[in-house]
This record gives C-alpha cells, sequence and structure tokens, in this order.
C-alpha cells in the first residue's frame, strides 16, 4: 500500500499576517507645527517606504533602493528650522532600512552559496548610502548656517 506523501499534508503562508501593508511606517504622534508643514511629505515618503518594502519582498532590490532614495530626498524638502528633528528622524529611519537591506545583500553575496545576481545590487546599495550621507551632512551644515544667521 503506497501514500502519496505529497497530499498527505499542506502548508500555505499568508503575508497579510507578517506584514502590515496597511499601516505607515513613520507615524507623528505630536509636532510642534500641528503637521502643517510635513503632512504631505509624510504622506508621499510614506507610499515611497511601502512601495519599496514590497519590492523587497519581491527580490526587486534596484527599485526598493530607489524608492527609499526618493524617500530620503523627499524629507529634504522639509526645511524649517522646527521640523529639523522630524526630519532627522525620517532619515534615520531610511537609512536603517538601507543598511538592513545591505546586511541583506551581503549575506546573499558573499559565502559558499553566494549569488552574484545580487552583487550589481549590493554595490547600488551601498553607493546609494554613501550618497545620501552625504545629503544628510549638508544638510546639517546649512542647518548649523540657519541657525546661527538666525541668533545673530
Amino acid at each position: 500500500m503506497s501514500i502519496n506523501k505529497r497530499k498527505s499534508y499542506s502548508l500555505t503562508a499568508t503575508d497579510s499576517d507578517y506584514f502590515n501593508d496597511n499601516k505607515d511606517k513613520i507615524e507623528i504622534v505630536s509636532c510642534v507645527n500641528n503637521e502643517v508643514k510635513c503632512k504631505k511629505q509624510l504622506s508621499l515618503i510614506n507610499k515611497s517606504y511601502l512601495e519599496s518594502e514590497q519590492l523587497r519582498r519581491d527580490k526587486d532590490y534596484p527599485r526598493s533602493i530607489e524608492k527609499l532614495k526618493n524617500a530620503f530626498l523627499k524629507t529634504t524638502e522639509l526645511r524649517d528650522l522646527k521640523c529639523q528633528k522630524c526630519t532627522m528622524f525620517f532619515q534615520q529611519t531610511i537609512s536603517d532600512s538601507l543598511n538592513e537591506m545591505k546586511g541583506e545583500l551581503e549575506k546573499l553575496t558573499t559565502g559558499f552559496f553566494a549569488r552574484k545576481y545580487y552583487k550589481p545590487s549590493f554595490t547600488l546599495v551601498s553607493q546609494t548610502i554613501l550618497d545620501l550621507e552625504k545629503v544628510r551632512l549638508q544638510n546639517s551644515l546649512k542647518t548649523k548656517q540657519n541657525k546661527t544667521k538666525n541668533i545673530a
């Protein structure tokens, strides 16, 4: 008597339990400006972030990196001095995601089971992190200059 092992059991998994695509990554709890200046940018940042996460799950790393880069650049549009803490928080969150993706890609491109297919994505995420760090430094210098102009 032969038993068909394939029909003995089955497993299914749904992303809806693990990934909540309806919830924004970044939410503002309290804002000095009552979200007047950052509401539009925040919705665009969250939209890009969500799209990036979906692309990352599908292993479409180049497009995912591009979405995170766009989200980061949207944060630079918040130039009000009162918005700097939020801007820095948004940028840090995006940078953390890029660094997490870099670690993931590093694991895929090194070791015994390395895949050369992901090497360009690893290079792209590494370069993107460096580029965005330069943007962050330039913005922090501009902010410091603006603060000194306002004090003087």
